[in-house]
Parts: structure tokens; sequence; C-alpha cells
């Protein structure tokens, strides 16, 4: 097996490294907070210094990092990984980014006889932990079959979807669905709460009918029924991710009505101190507005 190497090590890149150590694989981490990597260490990983020292030690490397522009800082930066590579070795590129940077680094690695694909993920913390993740992948068909086996040990569901940054745009479609369902979500359960519906009959019969969608059936039954708001996906991720997208509809000339909306909404959820929570906590804004609870305190 490879030696890979993992950078980002947070509320996702935790499980999928435990997963890559429980399939065998050696393991180079690094996370700015060195903290965050002592559970791997118990397991049998071996901490680097640098991202630069996790290019040099591994043939392949995963990053699972907040946004393009860490990414970018992480590859092309100060001791980042371009300064570590090798020509031959492959950038597997995990995080929720803008398709413009992640081509821009793919070329930028290519000339340095690099390799990249852009492998995003759905599927969450639970996904990350059961190996279940759909991976959605850009690049050239031969190094997505070299990195075939690493993705099959963190996901079920696993597409090839076009050429480099091609990944990256359809994370960028599933997540501005997404927080359009949550949005959507969010307001039936406020209006069913408000005429007397219970919340969990909603999700029972709703989740039966033409209503029905991951933000109802997984991520209310999991976390606003349990009146949790701790992060799985924070408002601030959503937000920058619906952001990318309501900006490349601009950029295209496709009119994004519904998403602007929902964007409009993470935004006001954000200034009012939401970023940190999870993306479910949209929910607060309209029990306020509507002046009711959905789960009675």
């Amino acid at each position: 097996m490879d030696r890979v190497g993992f950078i980002g090590i947070g509320i996702m890149g935790t499980p999928m490294s435990k997963r890559l150590l429980a399939a065998g694989y050696e393991l180079v981490v690094y996370d700015i907070k060195p903290e965050a990597i002592s559970p791997l260490l118990e397991r049998g990983a071996v901490a680097a210094a640098s991202p630069a020292e996790v290019g040099s030690r591994c043939s392949k490397v995963i990053t699972m990092l907040p946004n393009s522009t860490i990414v970018e800082e992480v590859v092309l930066g100060p001791s980042g990984l371009m300064e570590g590579f090798s020509p031959g070795s492959t950038l597997i590129e995990m995080s929720s980014a803008n398709p413009t940077s992640t081509r821009r680094i793919a070329r930028m690695l290519g000339a340095r006889s690099v390799e990249m694909i852009d492998a995003p993920v759905s599927g969450g913390p639970t996904g990350a932990a059961d190996g279940s993740l759909a991976i959605m992948v850009g690049g050239d068909e031969s190094v997505y079959q070299a990195c075939l086996p690493i993705l099959q040990s963190l996901g079920k569901n696993i597409f090839l979807v076009g050429p480099h940054g091609s990944g990256h745009l359809m994370k960028t479609l599933n997540n501005m669905l997404f927080a359009i369902n949550m949005a959507g979500v969010c307001e039936a359960l406020v209006l069913g709460a408000k005429v007397g519906l219970s919340p969990e009959k909603i999700v029972e019969v709703v989740g039966k009918g033409s209503g029905q969608s991951y933000a109802l059936t997984n991520k209310t039954v999991r976390q606003i029924l349990a009146n949790n708001y701790r992060p799985g996906f924070s408002t601030n991720l959503l937000y920058k991710d619906v952001d990318i997208a309501t900006t490349l509809g601009r950029e295209m000339g496709v009119p994004l009505l519904v998403a602007n909306l929902a964007h409009q909404i993470l935004a006001i959820a954000r200034g009012r101190g939401m970023g940190e929570l999870d993306n479910c906590s949209i929910l607060k804004l309209l029990e306020e507005a509507a002046g009711v609870r959905v789960i009675p305190e």
C-alpha cells in the first residue's frame, strides 16, 4: 500500500484518517493544531512538522481544509506541499473549494509533473466514520484509477465527473441544493409548530412523501429533533459553498433566485452569531420571527 499523507484533521479529517488507518495504510498527518492529531498518533499515524514534510514522505496526499485560500496556502505557500512533492506524486484535494482555484493549483502542480484530482465529499461526519461518503472526482482517468483504492476506503459512491475542477463544481451544486432544502425544511417545521403539528410527525409523514430530503430525514432527525446545533457542517462553511454557487451563477449569467435566498438566510444567521453552529441553526431565525419553538425547551 502507498504511504498516504493527510492534511486537515478536523470534523471530517479525523474520521477519514481513522478509516485509512483501519484499511492498513501508513499515514503521515499534519494539522495547524498539533493537538488535533493526537488521537491518530495513538492509532499508529506519524506526525509531520509541515505540509512540505508530508509531501516529501508520501506519494499521495489528501487535503481536507475549510476553503480554497487555505488550500492554496497549504499547497503553494511557504513550507507547502509543492516544496516537498516529487515528480509523480499526487494531490487528492477533498475540501469543498472554488473550482477556479482548483484548476490553478492543478496547472501549477502539473508544471512540476505532480498529478492532482479534486475529490470533495458528501455525507458529513457520519458518512466519514462509516465509510459511506459520496465522492465526486475531477481529473484524469488514469490518476483517478490510481487513487481509487484510497477513495474506496472512504466512500461507497464514487464518481468521476469530468476534468480538473469538475468534482468541486459538482459539490457546489450539491451543497447549493442542500442549503435550499435545509431552509425549506426549517420553514416547514416552524409553520408546522405554529399550527400544532409535531416535528416528529412531520418527519415521519413527509419523509415518506414527495417532500422528503436528506435535510429532513437525516439532518432534522440527528440534530434538530435532538436540539443539537453542534457543527457537523457549520453555517460558515455552508455559506462559503453557496457563495461559490451564486458567484458562479452571476459569472455564467444563470439566475439562481432560490439559491440567493438561501445564501441571504445563511448570511443573516452568521450575522446573528451562528456561524460556528451547525447550518440547521437557521431554524432559530425562523422560530424567532414566528414566535414559536419547534422543540420546546
